[in-house]
């Protein structure tokens, strides 16, 4: 019999939610950026996120393309019953049976079993990149990298601040100009990721998050949002710089690299969703490797609606 799970189980993610959520989230410790209760939290307005507990598992349901999506079930051990009945659940709703963004360890558990199939989802793929290569930005594959950071230490005074609760007004104003720049209106996703940031920026302290801007002769040039995602890997939600300064991405990229703690191995600059400027932008710092996202299905369905495109906190 497949578990029931009830429309008033799931309820908008709160602030207050976030102890209980965060230690969910870290005790699964899924590789992929999604899995955060800041990501969640933030971008909540734009997919009507909501999370149910389930037995010994969080559920998170979001809408895309207008339909009803499902993360992966969060927690420890074998997540077939949950994922058996997202599938239930959203066939009732009308909705494709499928589950988002199941990580690697997930798949490699279930996947001799006949109930299941797995597609790869490389839009939402999480690139992952040595700490050490960033913040050293070594060998010739670097070198135009390095050209770019030689052009900004020209500039005469530069600093990499890191972001306290007095910095936030600074940091959303500088925010503002960059939409205004970016001409935020006209593109309602770049619109929600700059809400969804400035909503981090905020409630920075208690979402866990920690930011640092990049000045220039005093201004902010750039500035760059994360939080530790697993034991080693610490991952970038939001990095913002003034296109107009020469190299700003570049020392971003690299400054950040050098003021995360030490024990930390990675930097997970999160997925290119299929956009091809922002794949060749990531491929272009050269990632270790890809933390893989995969689509569950059950076995023989057939593949119905529109194809997924970013994620429901994909930036």
């Amino acid at each position: 019999m497949t578990l029931a799970i009830p429309d008033e189980a799931f309820v908008p993610f709160e602030l207050g939610h976030r102890d209980r959520l965060d230690a969910a989230f870290r005790g699964a410790a899924y590789p992929l950026c999604e899995y955060s209760f800041a990501t969640q939290y933030c971008w909540r307005s734009f997919n009507d996120s909501r999370w149910a507990a389930v037995d010994d598992r969080i559920l998170v349901k979001y809408r895309e393309h207008g339909q009803d999506r499902f993360l992966c079930p969060i927690g420890t051990g074998d997540p077939s019953a949950l994922l058996l009945a997202c599938f239930e659940r959203l066939r009732a709703g009308g909705f494709e049976p499928r589950v988002d963004f199941v990580p690697d360890r997930v798949r490699h558990r279930l996947q001799g079993d006949s109930r299941f199939r797995f597609e790869p989802d490389p839009a939402n793929d999480d690139y992952v990149y040595r700490r050490s290569d960033l913040a050293d930005l070594p060998g010739r594959r670097y070198a135009s990298k390095r050209n770019h950071v030689s052009r900004f230490l020209r500039n005469a005074s530069w600093s990499f601040d890191r972001v306290d609760a007095a910095g936030v007004p600074e940091c959303l104003s500088f925010l503002d100009d960059w939409c205004v720049s970016h001409a935020c209106e006209e593109d309602p996703r770049l619109d929600f990721e700059v809400e969804a940031l400035r909503a981090c920026l905020q409630g920075m302290e208690v979402l866990g998050q920690v930011a640092w801007v990049l000045r220039l002769d005093g201004r902010i040039a750039g500035m760059t949002l994360g939080e530790l995602l697993t034991a080693d890997t610490f991952v970038v939600h939001y990095e913002k710089a003034c296109n107009e300064v020469d190299g700003a991405y570049q020392m971003l990229a690299r400054e950040f690299a050098r003021t995360v703690p030490a024990h930390v191995a990675y930097i997970d600059r999160e997925q290119d969703m299929g956009v091809e400027g922002l794949r060749l932008s990531k491929r272009s710092f050269h990632p270790d490797h890809m933390q893989h996202c995969w689509i569950a299905r059950p076995e023989g369905a057939a593949v119905t609606g529109p194809r997924a495109g970013p994620g429901p906190a994909s930036r």
